[in-house]
């Protein structure tokens, strides 16, 4: 949202002509695409969210294996959201680890904040070989395995086709136009 209000803020400055007019006051270009750009990034955040609240991360991951993106990069996804927790864990022990060697101290200094960094990263990457050993203990192979891929259903073609049709419907044809003259 900051990156897309920056960008319209811009256009309201750089682009000064007049769009049209709305009972008597004009409009410039910059304002029609200031407008639509925070619409646009608006409902973007919204569709992802909708897509966060209501499909869970391993179907969301899922899904893009089957959009072709690498296994690889798949399992990357995977690793990072299950192991967000143990780094988080890890970066809250050395804080109070930090804290308890510095008392009356807020915060890491701003000389100690690369050490600590650095310090994280090490930690990190020692709990992640760790992990990665317990994987193969356990029988995790490199190749990253879907699940068994579903073919569509009707009623799937039956909403792709209902929705593209609204799409082009509403590209083609003026429905505000339709329905005022229903109303009339």
């Amino acid at each position: 949202m900051p990156f897309a209000l920056m960008g319209g803020i811009s256009n309201l400055i750089w682009m000064r002509g007049t769009a049209f007019t709305l009972e008597g006051i004009p409009i410039s270009d910059g304002m029609v695409s200031f407008v639509s750009l925070i619409l646009k990034t608006l409902f973007s955040v919204f569709a992802v969210l909708i897509l966060i609240a209501t499909t869970s991360f391993m179907e969301v991951v899922h899904q893009l294996g089957r959009l072709g993106v690498p296994s690889i990069v798949c399992l990357q996804f995977v690793m990072t959201y299950r192991y967000l927790s143990v780094l988080l864990d890890e970066a809250s022990s050395m804080l109070m680890a930090y804290t308890l060697r510095s008392p009356g101290q807020r915060g890491i200094r701003m000389k100690d904040s690369g050490s600590f960094l650095g310090q994280l990263i090490l930690r990190s990457f020692d709990r992640a070989g760790r992990v990665y050993q317990a994987m193969k203990c356990r029988g995790f192979q490199e190749p990253y395995r879907r699940g068994k891929t579903e073919c569509p259903k009707t009623r799937d073609w039956l909403y792709i086709t209902l929705f593209l049709s609204l799409l082009f419907s509403l590209r083609f044809f003026n429905l505000s136009l339709f329905f005022a003259r229903l109303v009339r």
